[in-house]
């Protein structure tokens, strides 16, 4: 009985060690994560607390463009953008296609003419992210200044004319190091749609 005994404490002394380490990790991740909410376009999401936000502005201009959002890290140096965009519908009743084909349409044919000729996919596919059809498109492609860059683009489909952006880019050297990201931000994702509807 007394080894049966000795076997049980040890048993529960090792599990609860292994559930403190679990619990610390887990609490220690979730404190380096910020909350982001928008209501103007319907969005909340956690986010690494690396990244600092900034305004985005429309065509380089001073006018701050309030359905574009854009969130900075210099250690590693990277970039993520979250985008509310209308207009859908029209092209893709025009082509005869679901707004979700008409967005990988759109990659698949317009992102060679916007990167030129250094553009490369790497990974396309579709998957559901806060219970919404979503294309994915990791490229590579080379920026004016020479710099080698990759970028993650997650496009969910919000209705049969709009849809959010979210990406995440940096030096395709340091890629690896950020690539995980946008996962936080998908997995804790609230959609409610634009306030204006």
């Amino acid at each position: 009985m007394t080894k049966l005994r000795k076997l049980l404490v040890t048993v529960l002394v090792l599990a609860i060690l292994v559930l403190g380490l679990v619990g610390f990790f887990y609490f220690r991740h979730q404190a380096s994560l910020a909350i982001f909410y928008d209501q103007s376009i319907g969005v909340s999401f956690a986010y690494d607390k690396g990244y600092q936000q900034h305004p985005a502005y429309v065509n380089d201009s001073t006018e701050i463009d309030p359905y574009t959002f854009y969130f900075q890290r210099n250690d590693p140096q990277a970039f993520l953008t979250v985008k509310y965009e209308t207009g859908l519908a029209m092209p893709a009743n025009i082509l005869s296609m679901r707004v979700i084909d008409y967005v990988q349409y759109e990659m698949e044919q317009f992102f060679p003419v916007r990167y030129g000729p250094t553009y490369k996919s790497i990974s396309t596919g579709v998957l559901k992210v806060a219970g919404k059809d979503a294309a994915e498109n990791v490229f590579a492609y080379t920026d004016a200044d020479g710099r080698p860059n990759e970028v993650r683009l997650v496009v969910i489909v919000w209705d049969n004319n709009s849809a959010y952006y979210f990406f995440e880019q940096s030096h395709q050297t340091l890629f690896d190091k950020i690539k995980g990201d946008l996962d936080p931000i998908l997995k804790t994702l609230v959609l409610s749609g634009p306030k204006w509807k």
